[in-house]
C-alpha cells in the first residue's frame, strides 16, 4: 500500500498474485530436477490452474505466500539432501543459506513456527528414508540456525516489547484453541471430518483424480522398493504435514494446501503416462495420430 500510494484492492492482491506465480515456478523447478523437463512443465501448469492456487492467488491473505516459501524451502532442501556432481560447493552453500533464510521467513507470514513445523516434518521423514549422512551433516550449520531463529523471533519479540506479555498470551490462546478438542471450541471450532475431506479434495480440482492416481502409483512403487529419491520427497511432503494439520480440533481444509503442492507433480506424472500411452496406441494404429 505504501509503494502504491495507498491501500487498494489491487495493491492488496498483488503480493498473492506474485506468490502464486513463484509457487508454480518452484513446482516446475523441483519437478525438473527429479522428473525431467516435460513433467516439470506439466507440473507447473497444473499448479497454476489448480483450484486453490487460482482462488488464493487473488485473495489478500497470507496462505499462498506461505505456500510459495514452503515450496522454495524444500527446493533448497532437495539440493542439500543429495550429492549433485555438477553442483559446485559455492552453489550448494548458496542453497544451504537459502534453506535457513526461507525457513525463518515462513514465521513472518502465518504464525511463528507453523510453516517451519510442517517443513520440519517433511525434512525428518525424508532424511530418515534417505539414510545418507551428508544430508544431515549439511543441516548441522549453527550460523544458519541462528539466522533462522532471528528471522523467526524478531517480530514476535518486537511485539512483546511494544505491547507487553499479553501478546504472547494471545498467541498461545490461538495455538491452544486450534490444537485442542473440537467440541470445546468457540471461534476456532474447525471442520468435521466430512467437511474437511471434501474441502481438501475440492481444493485440488480439476486435477484431483489424476493426483490420486499418481499418488497411488508412487505408494505401489515404494512397496516394491522402486520409489525414486523424488518419489520419497513427494510422499513425505504429501503425508507427514497433512497428519499434523488434520488431527487438531481446529482443522480447516485451507491448512492442507501446503501439503497439496506435490499433487501437481502426481498429476503431471499421470498426464505424462497418459500421453505416452496415446503415443504408443497411435504407433500401433489403434488411435488416429
Amino acid at each position: 500500500g505504501a509503494i502504491a500510494g495507498g491501500v487498494s484492492p489491487i495493491a492488496a492482491r498483488i503480493p498473492s498474485a506474485l506468490a502464486a506465480t513463484f509457487l508454480s515456478l518452484g513446482v516446475y523447478r523441483l519437478a525438473r530436477r527429479r522428473y525431467g523437463e516435460a513433467v516439470a512443465l506439466l507440473a507447473g501448469a497444473v499448479q497454476a490452474t489448480t483450484s486453490w492456487t487460482v482462488l488464493r492467488g487473488r485473495l489478500a491473505e497470507a496462505d499462498v505466500t506461505l505456500a510459495c516459501l514452503f515450496v522454495w524451502t524444500l527446493v533448497a532442501f532437495d539440493h542439500l539432501r543429495t550429492t549433485d556432481e555438477d553442483e559446485n560447493n559455492a552453489r550448494r552453500n548458496g542453497w544451504r543459506w537459502a534453506f535457513f533464510v526461507l525457513l525463518g521467513l515462513t514465521s513472518l507470514v502465518k504464525g511463528t513456527g507453523f510453516g517451519a513445523a510442517l517443513i520440519g516434518a517433511v525434512v525428518v521423514v525424508v532424511l530418515g528414508w534417505d539414510r545418507r549422512s551428508e544430508g544431515v551433516r549439511r543441516l548441522v550449520f549453527p550460523t544458519g540456525w541462528l539466522v533462522c531463529g532471528v528471522l523467526s523471533l524478531a517480530w514476535p519479540l518486537a511485539m512483546v516489547a511494544r505491547y507487553g506479555r499479553g501478546v504472547g498470551s494471545l498467541w498461545l490462546m490461538h495455538v491452544a484453541d486450534r490444537v485442542g478438542d473440537r467440541s470445546g471450541h468457540g471461534f476456532f471450532a474447525g471442520e468435521s471430518w466430512g467437511e474437511y475431506v471434501l474441502g481438501v479434495l475440492g481444493q485440488g480440482l480439476p486435477w484431483t483424480p489424476l493426483a490420486l492416481i499418481g499418488f497411488a502409483r508412487a505408494v505401489s512403487a515404494l512397496r516394491r522398493g522402486e520409489a525414486s529419491s523424488g518419489d520419497r520427497l513427494m510422499l513425505a511432503w504429501t503425508v507427514a504435514p497433512l497428519l499434523l494439520v488434520s488431527f487438531p480440533g481446529g482443522r480447516n481444509a485451507h491448512y492442507a494446501i501446503y501439503t497439496m503442492i506435490p499433487w501437481s507433480v502426481w498429476s503431471a506424472l499421470t498426464l505424462a503416462r497418459i500421453g505416452d500411452r496415446l503415443i504408443d496406441l497411435a504407433a500401433d494404429g489403434l488411435v488416429d495420430g
